[in-house]
């Protein structure tokens, strides 16, 4: 009777415990490691726009699709000053949201969330090309 009722007593300690532990996982967007202080367009910004929105035939090019080009700082400026970048990027109401799937279909999806903080934080700096 004393082993069943240890084995028992261990079981409803130890079962919640497991069921918790997936949930403590990493999912790559961990908000303590992502920098907003100091945010430079060459080293945090023009990452972001090279693989998220110029390397996708969208804003590259001499004729991108989108008809905005991102191929340097001043077109990512243009789009900033015209307040249209942080609220695209960010999905925000009244916005067109980016960015586009290359897929086909027309749809989106949305930067981490990390990405995404520190275009604000740029922008909100004044979109310094530093």
């Amino acid at each position: 009777m004393k082993k069943y009722l240890l084995g028992a007593v261990t079981a409803i300690l130890i079962l919640p415990v497991l069921t918790l532990l997936p949930s403590c996982g990493n999912d790559g967007d961990d908000p303590t490691t992502c920098n907003t202080s100091n945010v430079s367009f060459a080293k945090d910004i023009a990452p972001i726009i090279s693989s998220e929105c110029a390397g996708v035939e969208c804003h590259t090019g001499s004729n991108p699709l989108s008809g905005h080009p991102f191929n340097d700082y001043a077109g990512v400026k243009a789009q900033v000053d015209a307040q249209k970048l942080y609220g695209s990027v960010a999905q925000l109401q009244g916005f067109l949201p980016m960015p586009r799937k290359n897929d086909g279909t027309g749809g989106t999806y949305k930067l981490k969330d990390c990405e995404i903080a520190q275009i604000k934080a740029w922008v909100d700096a004044g979109a310094p090309n530093n």
